[in-house]
C-alpha cells in the first residue's frame, strides 16, 4: 500500500488534469517480499499505462487478496484497451508507440521486475471497455 501511495503522488497532477479516480482496498493486504524499487517501478509502468489508455473521468481499480501465501494485486482500468497485435506481444518485446520519447518496453520490464522478486504480471483481460492486469507477489514472512 505504502508504495502505491508514493506513485499515486508522482502521478497525482495528471490524475487530475483528466479525472482519474483511483480507488484500491491495499490497506488490508500483507507486507510482500520483494525489492521496493522494483515494486515502484512495476507500479509506474502500469499506472502510466492506465492514464495514457483513458481520456477522461477514469478509474483505476486495485483489488488485491491473498491465496497460499501469495498476494494477487488487480490492476483494472477501464481505458480504450490493447489491440490483439499488440497483445500477442505484449511481454515478449518491445511495443510500438506514437509518442517518440517513449520506447515501448514499460510492461515487459514490469514482468521482468516482478519475476526477480519470484513475483509475475500477467494480462487477464483487455477489451475497448479496459484492461486488467494481474500481479502476484510472495507474501513477507
Amino acid at each position: 500500500a505504502r508504495i502505491f501511495r508514493t506513485v499515486r503522488k508522482l502521478y497525482a497532477k495528471e490524475l487530475l488534469k483528466k479525472q482519474i479516480r483511483i480507488e484500491d482496498n491495499l490497506e488490508k493486504l500483507p507486507r510482500v517480499l520483494g525489492s521496493e524499487w522494483l515494486l515502484s517501478e512495476a507500479l509506474k509502468h502500469l499506472t502510466q499505462n492506465a492514464i495514457k489508455a483513458m481520456k477522461r473521468r477514469g478509474t483505476i481499480t486495485l483489488t488485491g487478496q491473498v491465496n497460499s501465501r501469495t498476494v494477487y494485486l488487480a490492476f483494472a482500468d477501464n481505458g480504450s484497451g490493447m489491440t490483439p497485435a499488440i497483445r500477442d506481444i505484449l511481454f515478449q518485446r518491445r511495443i510500438p508507440s506514437r509518442d517518440q520519447n517513449e520506447f515501448g518496453v514499460g510492461l515487459l520490464l514490469s514482468k521482468m521486475y516482478l519475476n526477480a522478486v519470484n513475483g509475475d504480471l500477467n494480462l487477464k483481460q483487455t477489451s475497448h471497455r479496459g484492461t486488467t492486469f494481474v500481479l502476484n507477489l510472495p507474501v513477507a514472512e
